[in-house]
């Protein structure tokens, strides 16, 4: 049969113009036949269903699939992504495969406007239909609105912004599973995971804990991709049997790309594992309302802006709120306050009863004690201020004292990620240099309402996994003389908030997040996170780096060497072009896995390479964490120093929330610890000394400032 290119006459690249009036004059019909396409899903998904084809409940892939669960309007958002992706792939193959100019061709598809179409229609009430007070003094908890001109960037549940465009195998959604180079297959994730990570313990001798745990808690502040579900049932979707096997094909969801497990593979051969679960992410609508290749949806608002603690809805938030003094909500134990436990309507539990998982912002919070407790240490920080204010301004109301809460508290979020934690991970010549070291003395007036916040997906899906290489597989709990009472496995404690509730138990994992060393940033890992992530057994679980290797692919994430072009490093076409940048000994790893220099992935690449001078990661990590803290700040315009905004700080307010630290919160927010270092990123010494908790060398923010007569 003729192809369709023979049929218009195609010849080259002048005829794409010609194809593009041809694609707009079919977009109605490639629409319907995508929705008939989503509808005939339906019957394949039930099918799927009623098998009994599901995630086994105590399962390591059932801690994965909690963690990823989209909400309600994600999955109502996302099915009209998917429609848009099967109305691109109708045109593709339509239009441009067996196409000489196929990039071209693709290209024309991604500026395609949907305007005027029944899908243009819907993605215009998500984006465009938006309200905003341009008067207001708060900022709205789902990010809307922060940018008057367009106020859908930054908001929960769109997607990530490209800083490079995206790799698929079809341009358009196939995962990047195939070399560029020569077609072949790339190597199994887990392939790669085993043969470039080592179970060593590399302490940074003079960093704390508190820098991998802080880490975490802002990422997750900032970025949160849901794992698709059934696009009409609403079931989660599962892809490797329960005795992790391949499924039979009648059973293969079109979102499940599994990661293969070599037979060879030390580990998980003892468990005759050859499939790891690995659920593709949702889809996101674009901004622009533009039809072509596939972006992945941010859960979370785009800002630093403390949705771990309040969530990025209106519905979560007033769900965590008790609508009584501006408090959040909280239950007593042992006389203190622990975030309430888990509504199983609203969240499925992990491995144990509800009692024992915490409601919050975000499911994530309850993925390690840790992590819960800094969490806990924050709901806590929450309601003093919000039961101060209440004390020195008795006319506010309810909501007025919870939104001014929520404001400090984010601030003191902001000052800290800003001026003591990023100047450690970039090192502080980089922050000098992308303007970021004047925070602390100066007012700000950087705002500009042209610069985009949205989360890009490098940063999100092959920046923020660094973190996981901080993190030590031992949790020492110290007394109060900083000697170490207890020492317990990470991988014993995944999913046990439980262990921070214990009368005495907060305080020692508060002193080790201050005390104890975070491992440095490379390819040395806990084998806590690369053989037993979420594990309920103790024999085997997930790991967490091949997850993160198969999410790039899974994102369309162009390699290493794509972003060190982009970041305009020092060129690299061969394996042999990276001495100095990489160890030698991982250069070798690299080579015997990839092949090929181009294929490397981006997150295996950046995790290898040596840190700059003064700083803890390496240049093209720098880069990338760079260009979005930047962003995530002049974009912000409820960014805390910006006196631009309706409501900002006055200028004595925002001296004191100049004073934000880590020790003053740890020491008001405990149960009973009585002395603090002042930096709490840097380990205690002799100078960086303990300090009584009653001492003016660890700063309070004096709240009198917030106090307002009556009429104000």
């Amino acid at each position: 049969m003729e192809s369709n290119f023979s049929l218009l006459g195609y010849g080259g690249t002048r005829n794409l113009k010609n194809i593009a009036e041809m694609m707009k004059y079919d977009l109605d019909n490639a629409i319907s036949i995508a929705e008939d396409q989503i509808e005939k899903l339906a019957t394949f998904e039930r099918n799927i269903h009623i098998s009994g084809v599901k995630t086994e409940k105590f399962s390591p892939f059932y801690g994965q699939m909690v963690d990823s669960l989209p909400s309600d309007e994600t999955i109502n958002n996302s099915k009209n992504a998917f429609i848009a992706i099967k109305t691109s792939q109708y045109l593709a193959s339509k239009f441009c495969f067996n196409n000489p100019n196929f990039k071209e061709c693709i290209d024309k598809i991604n500026s395609l406007k949907l305007n005027g179409t029944s899908l243009g229609n819907i993605c215009s009430d998500i984006y465009e239909n938006i309200y905003c007070d341009p008067n207001t003094k708060y900022r709205s908890v789902d990010g809307s609105c922060n940018n008057l001109r367009i106020p859908a960037w930054g908001k929960s549940n769109t997607a990530y912004k490209r800083i490079v465009p995206s790799e698929y195998n079809d341009g358009l959604y196939l995962l990047r599973s195939r070399s560029s180079i020569n077609g072949k297959e790339l190597p199994s994730a887990r392939f790669i995971s085993s043969s470039i990570t080592e179970f060593k313990r590399a302490p940074d001798m003079k960093k704390t804990q508190a820098m991998a745990i802080w880490g975490l808690f802002i990422g997750y502040d900032m970025a949160h991709t849901p794992a698709s579900n059934m696009v009409n049932i609403k079931v989660p979707i599962t892809c490797c049997t329960s005795d992790g096997r391949p499924l039979p094909p009648r059973y293969n969801h079109i979102s499940c790309a599994p990661i293969t497990i070599p037979h060879t593979d030390s580990f998980y051969n003892k468990f005759f594992q050859t499939c790891m679960n690995y659920v593709r992410s949702l889809p996101a609508m674009k901004l622009d309302c533009t039809l072509g290749s596939t972006e992945q949806m941010n859960q979370a608002s785009h800002f630093l802006d403390g949705s771990v603690i309040y969530g990025s809805t209106e519905k979560k938030m007033k769900s965590l709120r008790i609508m009584r003094g501006g408090r959040l909500n909280t239950i007593l134990k042992n006389g203190k306050e622990y975030p309430p436990s888990a509504n199983p309507n609203e969240i499925p539990c992990y491995f144990t009863n509800m009692s024992e998982f915490y409601y919050a912002g975000d499911v994530r919070i309850n993925s390690q004690p840790q992590l819960s407790v800094l969490h806990t240490v924050f709901v806590r920080e929450h309601n003093r201020i919000s039961d101060h204010l209440a004390r020195i301004n008795s006319h506010w109301d309810d909501e007025r004292l919870f939104k001014e809460s929520k404001k400090i508290v984010v601030a003191e979020i902001q000052h800290i990620t800003y001026m003591q934690w990023l100047p450690r991970i970039l090192g502080k010549k980089y922050i000098k240099i992308l303007g970021l070291n004047g925070l602390q003395n100066s007012l700000d007036d950087t705002y500009n309402e042209n610069t985009d916040p949205t989360i890009s997906n490098a940063f999100a899906t092959g920046g923020l996994p660094f973190i996981n290489s901080m993190i030590d597989g031992f949790i020492r709990l110290y007394m109060e003389d900083r000697e170490v009472s207890d020492v317990k496995e990470l991988k014993e404690h995944f999913v046990k908030t439980t262990q921070s509730n214990k009368k005495n138990y907060i305080d020692p994992i508060i002193r080790g997040l201050a005390t104890q060393n975070c491992q440095k940033i490379d390819n040395k890992f806990t084998d806590a996170l690369i053989h037993y992530w979420y594990t309920s057994s103790g024999d085997y679980g997930m790991d967490l780096f091949s997850l993160d290797i198969q999410r790039g692919r899974d994102h369309g994430i162009p390699t290493y060497i794509t972003f060190r072009k982009y970041c305009n490093l020092s060129e690299v076409t061969s394996f042999k072009d990276l001495r100095g940048i990489i160890p030698l000994t991982i250069i070798n790893r690299l080579e015997s896995v990839y092949k090929k220099i181009d294929d490397v992935d981006l997150i295996v690449g950046v995790i290898s390479e040596l840190p700059v001078k003064d700083a803890m990661v390496g240049p093209t990590l720098q880069c990338i964490i760079g260009e979005q803290f930047i962003r995530s700040k002049i974009g912000d315009r409820f960014f805390y120093d910006n006196q631009k905004q309706s409501g900002a700080f006055t200028n004595a307010q925002l001296k004191q929330i100049q004073k934000s630290n880590l020790a003053r919160i740890f020491c008001d927010n405990s149960n009973n610890i009585t002395k603090m270092q002042k930096d709490i990123f840097l380990v205690p010494d002799n100078k960086n000394v303990l300090f009584s908790c009653h001492d003016t060398a660890l700063p309070f923010i004096d709240l009198t400032y917030w106090k307002e007569e009556k009429g104000d």
